[in-house]
């Protein structure tokens, strides 16, 4: 045992509940951690779904609001009549009632010649618009968005049939919405600090975004050829006009959500939310660096609380140890033991004290067998060893020990007296 590298009670029961509770610990932190960041994953991303949700059908309702009024205007008897001299008039009437969102109001005739409130004119036959509305006789339509042949402004031309008293298309209204107004319009909304909205019509050109130099430059249908990875998958759900939600990685690598619903009225238009994903773990890794903090210190508490139980344990082990030690070397009076520290260990009701108790019960058992041989020692023979049990091998040895000895001792007294009377007989 001299040469054997010895490890205490005390160290190891720091290490091992240590160790344990670390551990346990540990992995407490990082579920916690884990449940922390899916609540708010799916947190985030429901409200951003409902977000993504109601926005689109308020921009639903807003382009409503156009194709309403281009209905009205569309009825005016003025315009009925096809008369273009008079129309103009009347358009300036009626413009003057339109906001910042309009851009030049025209009447369009049959042969797709357009004339303004102001007086412009133009031609219009190449227009998508003009071969929906006019051409196949749709009573109204949404252009995805077109370069104005006015303003040369981007814009999303509303057209409305028109029809003459007759009942007959003599031609339609078209009311341009300024798309710049809407990038204003989803640029105010905002999901946590660096989401972003945007739209994208039913070709996969971005036509709203707070980064204007995307608008009508991004098509997401093509967005892999630009460094985007994901969003092209994207785009073919968003222009089948479907909800949803996905993956993307931006070019600089960052990862953003993206969720996605459809925009009523429109031609096949979307309405989009990207949310970064460092955006949704900032919470949750704060929420984790909490942990972290109370798992140390609740680490450092159970490692306290250890050492304090296993110093209540290792000291009366090291005194039995000592006295058992001592006992080996002949010590029975424990030299060196507080008696303080003997009697603290005696009143313990666990097996610390039953181990104690049985060593005081050595220590009585073997202070009686010296006592005997002090008292043999002086030649007072006139002893009887108490055997404690069947089983007291040593205490039956001494026994028989002092029960020879004093036979012997009797043999040799008779044998002194025959020589002596022997001596006198020859005398």
């Amino acid at each position: 045992m001299k040469n054997k590298k010895r490890f205490s009670i005390f160290v190891k029961m720091g290490l091992i509940y240590g160790s344990v509770f670390a551990v346990c610990l540990t992995l407490l932190a990082a579920i916690i951690t884990v449940i922390n960041y899916n609540n708010q994953k799916k947190s985030t991303l429901t409200l951003s779904e409902e977000i993504v949700n109601a926005s689109s059908r308020e921009l639903g309702v807003w382009l409503n609001t156009f194709i309403a009024e281009a209905r009205v205007v569309a009825s005016n008897s003025v315009l009925k009549t096809g008369n273009k001299d008079l129309i103009k008039d009347e358009l300036s009437l009626i413009v003057k009632n339109f906001d910042d969102s309009h851009e030049a109001s025209a009447f369009i005739d049959l042969n797709g010649n357009y004339i303004t409130a102001e007086g412009q004119t133009g031609d219009v036959t190449d227009r998508d618009y003009y071969k929906e509305v006019i051409v196949n006789k749709k009573e109204f339509f949404v252009s995805n968005p077109v370069i104005s042949k006015i303003s040369n402004e981007l814009i999303s031309p509303v057209i409305y049939r028109i029809l003459s008293n007759g009942n007959e298309l003599i031609g339609g209204f078209m009311e341009p919405i300024r798309l710049n107004y809407l990038a204003d319009v989803v640029a105010g909304i905002k999901i946590g600090k660096n989401g972003e909205a945007w739209i994208a019509d039913g070709t996969g050109m971005i036509i709203a975004h707070p980064n204007k130099e995307l608008i009508n430059k991004l098509n997401i249908l093509k967005a892999d050829e630009t460094g985007y990875r994901g969003l092209n998958i994207v785009g073919e759900e968003m222009i089948k006009q479907k909800k949803g939600d996905g993956l993307i990685i931006r070019p600089d690598g960052s990862k953003n959500y993206i969720l996605y619903s459809p925009i009523p009225n429109s031609n096949g238009w979307s309405m989009a939310i990207t949310l970064a994903v460092s955006d949704v773990l900032k919470d949750s890794i704060g929420s984790a660096k909490t942990a972290s903090v109370i798992t140390l210190l609740l680490l450092v508490i159970v490692i306290i609380l250890t050492l304090v139980i296993a110093g209540t344990i290792v000291k009366p082990i090291r005194i039995i140890a000592f006295a058992a030690k001592e006992l080996s070397m002949g010590n029975i009076e424990l030299k060196g033991i507080d008696q303080h520290d003997k009697d603290k260990i005696l009143r313990r009701n666990d097996e610390l004290g039953e181990t104690a108790y049985a060593m005081e019960g050595l220590i009585g058992y073997l202070s009686e067998k010296e006592e005997i041989a002090k008292q043999m020692s002086t030649g007072d023979f006139n002893v009887t060893p108490r055997v404690a049990a069947d089983t007291d091998n040593f205490g039956i040895a001494y026994k028989n020990l002092v029960e020879s000895l004093n036979t012997s001792l009797f043999n040799v007294i008779k044998a002194s007296e025959q020589v002596d009377v022997g001596s006198n007989q020859v005398a």
